[in-house]
């Protein structure tokens, strides 16, 4: 699909996929290694210049600078100079259900499951069992700021604290409750807009990365180079990834004259997919309730890379006063997942590129506006804007897909 110049992909894979994680290995030291899903933004990025390169019949052997230069204008405008990057922009990537665009669950909700013969039933265990895993969750919360003595925190943000919706009110969890953190989990359009209006989503509205993918053991062994004949102590595992019935990766794609058909390389082992026609991110005027808010809540749906690898683009714990999307405001919150590696390889520098810390997909901020409250249209804005930092010799990481928003109401 195609629309405001953007212009929707899916990618069905031909079997496995295969992305290796940003933990470094040695040969001989390490026996296993585990594949991460969804990819980095920069390995689909990559793909998709590499696809267009073959398009236009562009050998990569043997590509360099010199033959970078002889390349068209039309395409050197469109993938950039040699080692830059020109106008191609995506978002994503997405998962994709029956047609329906799935984000990562935001991180400022958590899960109180259902109790089960005395003991608590976790996701762990979901694939074991024939029913949805969203029938083992009994309720939602939503972590919401709220301000205490900062005396005895690590950082200068309010404390990120648990309610329940009760009534159309809030009412914070009680002590002896402890919702779950809802990594592993994806949200459904509607349950994204009803988080995106600073409200709850149905538990319907989840799916477990269980009932998306799974993940395959293959085995194999070193080879020595020489002779190609198998090495002692050279066994090594690989974790693969097998999509399910009617699910696929997506992305949009601008500025690019990439077209639906044929098949991409995606990821390690020469993997291959069908690019077809996508569904369009729906999610940038998704907000149901007009209104005016003092608080923002910006959900990232890929991982975003920063100068702190914690805080948001921009912002820092001495800079907690900036601006998102053009409306003026204070970094008051986070829930933040952990961090994640992001690396690869560099094609003109024939290297690979250095390891940085990036915020994970789902981690969500809190701001307040320091000027007037916000509208519906100047929230709904940043949903689809992709914010990362710049850093010297790459300062083009929002066209690569990290940072992906979403934007709505913290009520």
């Amino acid at each position: 699909m195609s629309g405001a110049g953007w212009k929707a992909f899916s990618l069905h894979p031909d079997d496995l996929l295969f992305f290796r994680d940003g933990k470094p290995s040695a040969r001989g030291e390490d026996h296993y290694l585990r594949s991460l899903f969804p990819p980095n933004p920069s390995t689909l990025y990559g793909a998709l210049r590499t696809r267009r390169l073959m398009d236009e019949g562009i050998s990569l052997d043997g590509l360099d600078e010199v033959a970078w230069r002889s390349m068209g204008s039309a395409l050197r405008m469109e993938l950039g100079e040699w080692g830059g990057f020109g106008e191609m922009t995506i978002r994503g990537p997405w998962l994709v259900k029956d047609g329906s665009v799935l984000l990562p669950v935001p991180a400022d909700l958590g899960l109180v499951f259902k109790e089960k013969s005395g003991k608590k039933q976790t996701g762990i265990k979901f694939a074991e069992v024939q029913i949805p895993a969203c029938e083992r969750i009994e309720r939602m919360v939503r972590y919401r700021p709220v301000d205490v003595d900062r005396g005895r925190c690590s950082h200068p943000l309010a404390l990120m604290t648990p309610f329940f919706l009760e009534n159309g009110k809030w009412e914070e969890v009680p002590g002896d409750i402890e919702p779950e953190m809802s990594s592993g989990w994806f949200l459904k359009p509607e349950g994204i807009i009803r988080w995106m209006d600073g409200i709850l989503p149905d538990k319907t509205s989840l799916v477990h990365r269980t009932d998306l993918w799974l993940e395959e053991m293959r085995t194999g062994v070193g080879l020595k180079e020489s002779e190609r004949t198998h090495e002692e102590h050279q066994l090594y595992t690989f974790g693969h990834i097998r999509l399910k019935t009617n699910v696929a990766l997506g992305f949009e794609v601008s500025g690019s004259g990439l077209a639906f058909g044929g098949h991409i390389r995606i990821g390690g082992e020469g993997r291959t997919a069908r690019l077809d026609d996508g569904p369009l991110f729906p999610f940038t005027k998704s907000m149901t309730v007009e209104r005016t808010t003092r608080r923002v809540a910006v959900c990232l749906g890929t991982h975003s890379l920063t100068r702190t690898g914690v805080y948001f683009p921009g912002f820092s714990e001495r800079i907690l006063s900036g601006s998102v999307g053009g409306i003026p405001c204070r970094l008051v919150g986070a829930v933040v997942k952990g961090h994640v590696l992001v690396g690869g390889w560099d094609l003109a520098r024939k290297e690979p590129k250095s390891l940085r810390r990036a915020i994970p997909a789902g981690s969500v901020f809190v701001f307040e506006t320091t000027g007037e409250e916000a509208s519906t249209e100047s929230v709904a804005a940043i949903s689809g804007c992709n914010f990362s930092d710049a850093f010297p010799g790459n300062g083009n990481l929002k066209k690569q897909g990290f940072g992906l928003a979403l934007a709505g109401a913290s009520l």
